[in-house]
């Protein structure tokens, strides 16, 4: 999933690079980080998204409800002055799916024939990952 990564840079050496997640205020989370050198500002700020997306999962929120803001949003925004750069980080959240849970359902044999049918074309591993991407779609909207 891609997410905007907002940098406040070291205004003295005594400092570190400020980083802060704009995508997870929308949920009323903060996801803010630091890194004292440049070069560890990606990896903190994975670090800080993949944390911040574990505790929105253990909240019952679903991680689509993510989707940030623009890039052009941000940069008007006066809430964001102090930060100097914009990065977009594409953080692989599929790792964090959460815990399976087992459940039984009734439906029409006909609609089961055709998820059925959908299966065995190959898009989708079984019912279970048909009815999971299925839930995901609708829920979007």
């Amino acid at each position: 999933m891609l997410f905007h990564v907002l940098v406040e840079t070291l205004k003295s050496e005594d400092e570190s690079f400020g980083i802060y997640v704009p995508a997870f205020s929308r949920l009323d989370y903060g996801c803010y980080s630091a890194a004292d050198t440049e070069e560890e500002i990606v990896s903190q700020a994975q670090d800080a998204i993949l944390g911040m997306s574990e505790e929105v999962l253990a909240d019952g929120y679903d991680l689509n409800d993510l989707k940030s803001n623009s890039v052009f949003s941000l940069s008007a925004d006066s809430e964001h002055s102090d930060f100097d750069y914009q990065l977009v980080l594409d953080v692989d959240l599929s790792e964090l799916k959460g815990k399976q849970v087992r459940v039984n359902i009734s439906m029409a044999d006909t609609l089961l024939a055709r998820i059925e049918r959908a299966v065995q074309s190959g898009q989708y591993k079984d019912r279970s990952n048909f009815l999971e991407t299925a839930a995901r779609h609708e829920l979007s909207h």
